[in-house]
């Protein structure tokens, strides 16, 4: 493979300049340069334009921060083994890391290697945000092995304000790192601009997630960091002054005692550590996130953080989390009551029928046909699943759910002409059971009341998600010769699931069903009459369940433009 002289050469003279100009700041020392010419060269060298920007933009942020209120951050400074000035030593362990995953992007090309860069960096940034922040702090950290209260600067003590600084680090990577991707993607094509080729890592769904896989790698390595320094990083006690320390020799020249940890662990060797490990948890969400796993492990991890996380995004989990969130602090008056009130708004403006109405309404009503509509008329009927029970024991039939309009309307639809066939989309959900009955299946059954002949029926019964229902759903379609449909789903599901399969080679019509509000509703309860108005301000459980329905499909938007399926 051939060594890139010219990159190395730019990346040396860039390397050097900032070196220099950092010296000249006193935010490096001398051998802090040099260690800053030998990561640099070899990122920028190795790696690319991308990567050398990336590594600049941590150390130029670090170095600032360094300098904020300084003077406050003085009288903490014997407790660390080096001060503002990063050396040889610092800049290696720092940016060892990447400068290692450069070189083996270099040999090897695999674009899982960037996210591991990102990682490693955003871990030593999150590390350097977290100290130079949350020394600043009015509470004293914790010690995350115990949780006892520890001075400001122990190793190991974490809190809440150094920990947002850490996501806040992180995130500043990861953002820093999709601009530079973004930027290389306008560029890639110019003939005249010589870029190492990340071409292969860029679109959209690396763009938007990297900031989330930065912070949450940052997060994980610096929580690495500060669990490695309350146990096994080399911590020593000076006796002339009485405390702990990271140096092995007091400024005075007096050597300190051994208290805990390893002799030959100090805090490089944890910043190296948790720079690797950074990296890993790097490399392992963008498996995760953007289908590095094969695909069934990655949907199935993928299905249920989806269907996990989002919980406590709703107004239900979101008020429990508050209220949780006010019991750890009953210590602190203050921020439990505004817990407390913020819980009691989440939950007051959740169940609110007027607020609830304006969440739904750009949902339901923007693909909702004139009323004068006709039935609309194309080769087959796409129904898609989520609004059928499975006719498991006690239920003595397949029952219809929230959404059960769906099954009923496209029925109808079929009766009157619309298609002379109908897919139904819609597979087991996983925690149900391997031998339950699919959705599909018991659409058939419903369908069939409806007065539908099962031959005019055709099942997909792989589908647990939107994107799922559309990929399948045109493979029996390109099957039949199909590439005109009628879309059948709730009208809060169609943006979703319109937006996925406009993306197919079909010709789409949408036929929205399920309505949660009509427009004689819309207008009676905006009318500014004091029983109306009296009305509005009782929150109530219908309400409740419809935005919280409403808020899942805004987040399923916004997850699935990130996927890159919208």
């Amino acid at each position: 493979m051939r060594i890139p002289f010219l990159q190395l050469g730019l990346g040396f003279i860039i390397s050097a300049a900032i070196g220099w100009a950092a010296y000249k700041r006193e935010a490096l020392s001398v051998s802090g340069v040099i260690g800053a010419i030998l990561t640099g060269t070899a990122i920028f060298g190795f790696g690319g334009w991308a990567w050398g920007l990336l590594l600049i933009t941590f150390f130029v942020l670090a170095s600032l921060l360094s300098k904020y209120k300084e003077a406050t951050k003085e009288t903490l400074a014997e407790k660390f083994a080096k001060g503002s000035r990063r050396d040889l030593a610092q800049a290696l362990a720092n940016g060892g890391a990447g400068a290692l995953i450069a070189i083996a992007y270099w040999r090897t090309g695999h674009p899982i290697l960037w996210f591991a860069f990102v990682g490693a960096l955003a871990t030593v940034n999150a590390d350097t945000w977290a100290t130079e922040l949350g020394v600043l702090s009015k509470r004293l950290p914790r010690l995350i092995t115990t949780g006892k209260p520890v001075e400001v600067g122990t190793s190991g003590g974490v809190s809440l304000q150094g920990t947002l600084a850490t996501l806040a680090g992180g995130a500043a990577i990861g953002l820093a790192g999709a601009l530079f991707l973004y930027v290389e993607s306008l560029l890639r094509y110019h003939p005249r601009i010589f870029l190492y080729p990340l071409s292969c890592l860029v679109y959209p769904a690396n763009c938007t997630l990297l900031p989330l896989i930065a912070a949450l790698a940052g997060l994980a390595g610096s929580l690495c960091d500060s669990l490695m320094g309350a146990t096994v990083q080399a911590i020593y006690y000076s006796t002339s002054r009485e405390k702990e320390t990271e140096k092995v020799i007091d400024p005075d020249g007096t050597p300190n005692t051994l208290l805990r940890g390893w002799r030959w662990l100090n805090n490089d060797w944890v910043n190296f550590v948790s720079s690797a490990v950074g990296a890993m948890i790097g490399a392992m969400l963008w498996r995760l996130f953007t289908g590095g796993l094969n695909w069934s492990a990655n949907f199935a991890v993928f299905f249920y953080l989806s269907k996990f996380l989002p919980l406590f995004l709703y107004p239900a989990g979101l008020t429990c989390l508050l209220l949780v969130l006010a019991l750890i602090l009953r210590r602190h008056p203050q921020w439990q009551t505004r817990l407390i009130a913020v819980a009691l708004a989440v939950l007051w403006l959740g169940g609110n029928r007027v607020v609830t109405m304006a969440v739904v309404r750009p949902l339901e009503w923007r693909y909702v046909p004139p009323p004068d509509a006709g039935i609309p008329q194309a080769d087959a009927i796409v129904v898609l699943g989520g609004g059928t029970r499975s006719p498991e024991y006690p239920r003595p039939m397949a029952e219809v759910g929230e959404a059960g309009d769906r099954v009923l309307y496209a029925g109808y639809l079929y009766q009157n002409g619309a298609a002379p066939l109908i897919v139904v989309s819609g597979g087991a959900l996983p925690w149900i059971g391997p031998d339950s009955p699919t959705e599909a299946e018991a659409m058939v059954d419903l369908l069939m009341l409806t007065g539908v002949p099962r031959d005019a029926i055709v099942l997909e019964p792989r589908a647990r998600n939107t994107y799922e229902n559309a990929m399948e759903s045109l493979k029996i379609l390109d099957d039949l010769g199909i590439d005109n449909i009628i879309l059948v789903t709730s009208a809060l599901h169609m943006p979703r699931a319109h937006g996925i399969f406009a993306r197919l080679p079909l010709t789409v019509i949408p036929a929205p069903t399920d309505y949660a509000f009509t427009q004689a509703e819309w207008e009676f309860y905006r009318q500014p009459t004091l029983s109306t108005q009296l009305l509005n301000l009782v929150p109530n459980a219908d309400s409740l369940e419809v935005m919280t329905r409403a808020l899942r499909e805004y987040f399923g938007i916004v997850v699935y433009r990130l996927r890159g399926w919208l």
